[in-house]
């Protein structure tokens, strides 16, 4: 069965991997891309990527 929420069942994995380990969080991101948004841009995504 495909989930028709998957973003939402993967955000602990993403917690877990992507942000707890550096010190980030839902508010800091939310500042990061309010703070871009302060510069006219009509759209911002963030991207992380580990590696082993």
């Amino acid at each position: 069965m495909i989930s028709r929420e998957p973003t939402l069942e993967r955000l602990p994995i993403a917690r877990q991997l992507l942000l707890d380990p550096f010190g980030l969080d839902e508010a800091r991101l939310e500042r990061a891309l309010g703070a871009i948004g302060e510069h006219r841009v009509d759209d911002a995504d963030l991207y992380f990527q580990i590696s082993a």
